[in-house]
């Protein structure tokens, strides 16, 4: 996909912009595009999760009753969870246990719970109280102990009203539900910028705000199905997308193994060819295999300390090679005054 492809994505979706403060929308159709677009940005920024590792799968509309109640199935550490995204509820400043009550929110996380699935609700403003309980309650061991040394003054009400027919109709119940409810609320330019930067990092072929505007689509033309980081990479094409290098351990890697390959082209230069074979090379491999303890050889100016540990590492990478493991050469020299090795020589 090319760029101005994307920047129409992008108008579509509604993002057009990502400075300012978060706006109060105007009711009816206004106030759903926004919302929309929240929840595209919060799907958006899972579906960078998957890519990134952090979680399994993610599948957008699911099928079944997984979906009802949710706008998104995710699947991360042997866990399910379902995310239910509500930008805000009028001009309110927060929700209370009625305005979620009367969104269906209730409804739905109990149905979950009982599914044994994780109900995230999540929202641009705060539902404190609600947040606050189902995090004592997931540090409680049962509904008594909840009550007796976890439920404060502050938090009886809304438990309460909580535990009445109105809503979770038991104490137990309520409990059972809440431990299994997350409630979250970020804001809305933060969430894009976020996810901008998260695929700038993650992707290549466009900046990040465009590449995230991508992934928008790319949710959009996918709904219903269940998308992991092996699908997501196999659909970025058609955008214009291509996965990055971006796993810690790939990045040092790759550092290590163009420093080594440096090394060995500068000093291998100097080396009598063919390399003459030595019994303490192999004796030296051997001493480390399998050891954690730490060796320093060491030895005098002109001794051939360098020709000694290209042939040892040449010995011990024809060994690890096939185990993947990288092998690397390190030069320690003192720096600043006093004596310096380098070329054997003294400063």
């Amino acid at each position: 996909m090319s760029v101005l492809r994307l920047i129409r994505v992008r108008e579509n979706m509604g993002l057009e912009s990502t400075t300012g403060v978060t706006m109060s929308p105007r009711p009816a159709g206004e106030a759903d595009k926004v919302g929309n677009r929240y929840e595209s940005a919060w799907t958006v920024q899972h579906l960078l999760y998957v890519l990134q590792g952090g979680a399994e799968s993610i599948t957008v509309e699911d099928v079944g009753e997984r979906a009802e109640g949710a706008e998104f199935t995710l699947r991360r550490a042997g866990a399910i969870e379902v995310h239910q995204v509500k930008r805000q509820q009028g001009n309110a400043n927060a929700w209370t246990v009625a305005s979620l009550r009367a969104k269906g929110i209730w409804a739905a996380a109990a149905r979950h719970a009982e599914a044994g699935r994780h109900f995230h609700f999540v929202s641009t403003i705060p539902a404190r109280p609600v947040q606050e309980l189902s995090d004592r309650v997931r540090r409680s061991g049962s509904p008594a102990e909840f009550l007796e040394h976890w439920l404060s003054d502050d938090l009886r009400a809304p438990f309460d009203e909580l535990a009445s027919a109105n809503v979770f109709g038991s104490v137990e119940t309520a409990w059972k539900t809440l431990r299994l409810l997350w409630v979250e609320w970020y804001d809305e330019q933060n969430l894009a910028r976020t996810n901008a930067a998260l695929a700038g990092l993650l992707l290549q072929g466009a900046p990040g705000e465009l590449a995230a505007a991508g992934l928008g689509d790319l949710v959009v033309q996918n709904l219903g199905v269940r998308l992991d980081s092996a699908a997501i990479a196999a659909r970025l094409d058609a955008y214009g997308l291509r996965r990055a290098i971006t796993r810690p351990e790939d990045r040092l890697g790759a550092r290590v193994r163009a420093l080594t390959a440096g090394w060995i082209d500068g000093i291998g230069r100097q080396l009598v060819r063919p390399f003459i074979p030595r019994t303490e090379a192999n004796e030296l491999v051997e001493l480390l295999s399998g050891s954690d303890r730490l060796f320093l050889v060491t030895g005098p100016a002109g001794v051939g300390r360098v020709r000694r540990c290209m042939r040892w590492r040449r010995t011990w990478a024809s060994r690890r090679s096939a185990s993947g493991w990288t092998v690397s050469t390190l030069s320690l020299r003192r720096v600043g005054s006093g004596s310096s090795w380098i070329s054997g020589t003294h400063r």
